[in-house]
């Protein structure tokens, strides 16, 4: 038996003051001897970090509906040193499926027509520095309030919230002002458009990441805005930007889908469709993905939207956007974009009801044939992207692509692969070697 009279008030004291730096718990004291009843003083709440966390803990209101880390078992004790039992908890509250029968079958409601940003739920809007993602975003969040189209197409009409930590009241004040001379859009129309103006203080989180741990909470800044959404009843609601409004390290796995889970919160409480810009890292760029950090970004994102300006274009001002992934809504969506007058419109033809039966299969019949053709005449097309012959874009152009899109043959391609219809062949020296695509049956 450790003898327990060699432990002075003054002693245990010293020791516990020594923890954080000698990295020594409550268990290694008792462990050594030192009676637990000295000890209790010092564990309420005293566990290093214990007070920091209950403070953070806090400040995320009710928003997780967790006890306190106080109340979190600690290195074999609960924080608090007194309570040896686990605390109570309350079995979950299931849904039976069966209390769905004969209620309707809910459909999910879309803030555009082409049914790229789903009511409710988180959309990442995605491009380079300068590639005009914010005019795109700007337009939409113009479009709704003044009850007119976005991008050549109708668009829910109500209220907008547009976050924006990125660009000053004076830069947005222009391109509204220039958007709306191009639409023909009066800005005392725009009573419902709403701009938050973050661009004036350090740090505009909504929502804050422990590099170490990957937990998040949200700030004061997301109550307000949770508020303001109460106050507005926004059909849509603009974040400008992940890297300015998410603080953590955005590799971090647990920051990025706490993130977006904390987004998809807000949206499906108020019913806001929303929109969070973001820029891709330099890998995301060259893969034309859009992507950055945490594959859980656009994991948590429930369509994902990506700006390109196409890299072999002879007309600097088009760019594309890429429906890159939809949960809720058919992939493969892709617009043409023209820079004109100060906003950009839509090259493309509006889709009319009905243009989408079977053109899946349309598209998967024309790419075969069309590849068929190129590969009998000895013309190699790439699967990849970055490729002058993409395969999508080069039968898009062709004399006889029936009308199928890029984006379509796009999808097309992906799943001709997948059905082993289609396979990639590789030709040239193993350190620079050339992808392209061969066809395996007849159309």
């Amino acid at each position: 038996m450790p003898d327990e009279k060699k432990y002075t008030t003054a002693i245990v004291d010293a020791l516990v003051s020594a923890m954080d730096y000698t990295g020594t718990t409550f268990d290694d004291l008792i462990e050594r001897g030192v009676p637990m009843e000295m000890l209790h003083p010092y564990m309420d709440n005293s566990e290093p970090g214990a007070i920091e966390a209950d403070e953070d803990w806090a400040a995320r209101g009710d928003f997780m509906g967790d006890p306190p880390p106080s109340e979190h078992k600690k290195n074999g004790q609960y924080a608090n040193g007194h309570d040896p039992a686990p605390p109570k908890v309350e079995p979950f509250k299931t849904i039976r499926a069966s209390s769905w029968h004969d209620l309707p079958i809910p459909q999910q409601d879309f803030l555009d027509h082409r049914k790229l940003i789903p009511m409710g739920n988180t959309t990442i809007l995605t491009g380079a520095s300068g590639v005009g993602k914010t005019y795109v975003a700007l337009q939409g969040a113009i479009a709704s309030p003044a009850r007119s189209l976005w991008l050549g197409a109708p668009i829910k009409p109500g209220p907008v919230i547009f976050y924006s930590a990125e660009e000053n009241m004076d830069v947005l004040h222009s391109r509204v002002a220039r958007i709306c001379l191009a639409e023909g859009v009066h800005l005392d129309k725009l009573a419902d458009l709403h701009f938050i103006d973050l661009t004036e203080i350090v740090n505009a989180s909504l929502i804050k990441g422990d590099d170490r741990t990957g937990v998040t909470i949200v700030t004061d800044l997301y109550h307000r805005l949770d508020q303001t959404m109460t106050a507005i009843k926004p059909v849509s609601t603009w974040l400008d930007n992940r890297g300015l409004v998410v603080s953590g390290n955005e590799n971090n796995r647990g920051i990025a889908a706490g993130a977006m889970r904390a987004c998809q919160l807000l949206g499906a409480k108020h019913n806001s469709a929303m929109v969070m810009l973001s820029h891709p890292s330099n890998a995301g760029a060259d893969k034309g993905s859009g992507a950055s950090g945490s594959t859980a970004w656009f994991a948590g994102g429930r369509s994902v939207l990506n700006l390109t300006r196409p890299e072999d274009a002879d007309d600097r001002s088009v760019r594309t956007l890429d429906n890159n992934k939809t949960n809720y809504a058919e992939d493969g969506t892709l617009l043409n974009l023209k820079w004109e007058m100060d906003r950009f419109i839509c090259t493309d033809p509006l889709p009319r009801a009905g243009d989408d039966i079977g053109k899946a299969d349309k598209a998967q019949r024309v790419f075969l044939k069309l590849l068929i053709w190129h590969n009998k005449n000895g013309i190699e097309v790439s699967p990849s992207t970055k490729s002058h012959s993409w395969a999508p874009k080069i039968f898009a152009g062709h004399h006889d692509c029936e009308k199928v899109t890029p984006g379509q043959f796009r999808y097309a391609m992906g799943h001709l692969i997948d059905a082993k219809k289609v396979e990639t062949r590789t030709r040239g020296r193993k350190d620079q070697p050339v992808n392209y695509l061969w066809a395996l049956v007849q159309p």
